[in-house]
């Protein structure tokens, strides 16, 4: 059995292997989804700590792998916990040249972001020989092209929602929102308070500029084109989108899942 942790800039997922089938299925209950994957949020407290005690409630795991952006402070707290917990070393995945199925296009592939490069590889995994749009919601919201042979032409990066409102907060001194409560309570453009204004104005500027990118594919693609979405704020983002937008939870996760398969881990 191997364990898999998908480290992000706000939040650490993590699964065990046996449990990815019935995840990359789609055919579970939200409740269900709760024990296929587990979700710490670093706002909550101490995410190692709170990672280490999910931990030793398992068994020794075969193996560790683990997703985590470069140079992340996280990195050596995961050694730490997977050492104290079962005295195993995890493995930290990266983006390849060429990995299930997915070529990389980048001009440097150490620049790449793995959250990207895996969530690529899942969204090629579920959907082969089309081109696609693979869009991922969280901190930054990446939008990245795969043409039908599955080569990564490149992508965008814009900033996420909360990025957005930290940077009204820090740069012109307004209130502090939290987009996962206030934009989901009331979607509108006329907003008569300003924490709505502010989550509303973020989310609207977030699916603009999305959707931007959607037409400007749409029209080499037509409806050959797939469009995925996954991430934190997949789900707020979709409600508003005049796009069709499949929503796949857990892309990183599933294509770190992916690539242990493909190593017969």
């Amino acid at each position: 059995m191997e364990i898999l942790l998908d480290i992000g800039n706000r939040r650490i997922k993590w699964a065990k292997g046996i449990d990815m089938p019935k995840l990359m299925s789609g055919k579970y209950t939200p409740a269900q989804q709760e024990n296929l994957y587990h979700v710490i949020n670093f706002a909550t407290g101490d995410a190692a700590s709170e990672l280490e005690r999910h931990f030793r409630a398992e068994p020794k795991p075969d193996s560790v792998w683990a997703s985590c952006p470069g140079g992340s402070d996280a990195i050596p707290e995961i050694e730490k916990v997977c050492r104290v917990c079962w005295n195993i070393q995890p493995h930290f995945v990266a983006p390849a040249d060429y990995e299930s199925g997915i070529k990389n296009g980048y001009l440097d592939t150490r620049q790449l972001g793995v959250d990207r490069w895996l969530a690529m590889i899942a969204a090629r995994h579920f959907i082969p020989d089309r081109p696609m749009l693979v869009i991922d919601a969280g901190t930054a919201i990446t939008i990245d092209f795969i043409n039908s042979t599955g080569l990564f032409e490149g992508g965008m990066i814009i900033p996420g929602l909360m990025t957005i409102i930290e940077s009204l907060n820090q740069r012109a001194g307004l209130p502090s929102v939290d987009a996962d409560t206030t934009g989901k309570e009331h979607i509108t453009l006329q907003n008569r308070d300003t924490h709505s204004a502010i989550a509303n104005g973020a989310l609207h500027t977030a699916v603009s500029a999305i959707e931007s990118a959607i037409a400007q594919y749409k029209k080499e693609f037509d409806n050959h084109l797939k469009i995925v979405i996954t991430g934190g704020d997949a789900a707020l983002i979709n409600r508003i989108s005049k796009y069709r937008i499949t929503e796949l939870p857990a892309l990183p996760l599933i294509g770190l899942f992916l690539v242990t398969r493909d190593h017969d881990c």
